[in-house]
């Protein structure tokens, strides 16, 4: 699986420097305004799921708050986005029984690719999306100030779908609204799931 997922990352990455070349190949200079970048940042809440049949079948579940930080280029021709950039979550977990304190950080560094449904954009901009995460998960259990029994998942591949769009306030300033689901792509978060959203400020370089 890992190995196709990394076969699939540097397609994914090839096709894109393909058409992104054929795009400034074919320019006639006319784009002159509108400059294909845009960076924004997101308020993410992140609401993750896994059906355990290991523990009874009981059903987990975690919120984490979080942000997201990303670029985006937009292929005007092919009506396509790439964006690139990171997540990072947080949660802090008292456990009253045992004094224990659990800290909970979460390290995502999606690629995703949007497809915008409109092929001239006024004041809305929708679009379909999809996604492949690698995420850092690290958990440290405090327990009267000593660190105990800490946990460390590092780079696990998750996928998703979603749907977004940004929304033209003032110029170059857009709302951005997106909502994804997803899936692990690996044994170590066993049957793991998530649910998240990105209530943003996107700006037009």
């Amino acid at each position: 699986m890992k190995n196709a997922l990394l076969i699939s990352a540097f397609m994914f990455i090839a096709s894109f420097l393909t058409v992104s070349g054929q795009e400034n190949a074919n320019s006639n200079g006319n784009d002159q305004n509108n400059s294909p970048w845009s960076v924004s940042l997101s308020y993410s809440p992140h609401f993750a799921f896994s059906f355990n049949p290991d523990a009874n079948s009981r059903l987990y579940r975690d919120f984490l708050f979080g942000f997201n930080a990303r670029f985006d280029r937009k292929l005007e021709a092919e009506r396509v986005t790439i964006s690139f950039g990171v997540n990072f979550r947080n949660k802090n977990i008292n456990h009253k029984s045992t004094d224990i304190k659990e800290n909970m950080t979460l390290f995502e560094f999606p690629i995703q690719v949007n497809y915008h449904l409109k092929n001239t954009v006024d004041r809305f901009d929708p679009y379909l999306k999809s996604s492949v995460r690698l995420c850092r998960f690290k958990s440290n259990y405090d327990q009267a100030g000593v660190v105990v029994n800490p946990i460390y998942v590092d780079y696990q591949p998750f996928i998703d779908i979603g749907y977004g769009s940004f929304i033209k306030i003032y110029k170059n300033l857009n709302l951005l609204l997106e909502s994804s689901l997803g899936y692990g792509l690996t044994n170590s978060f066993p049957n793991r799931a998530y649910f998240d959203l990105l209530i943003g400020i996107k700006f037009n370089l």
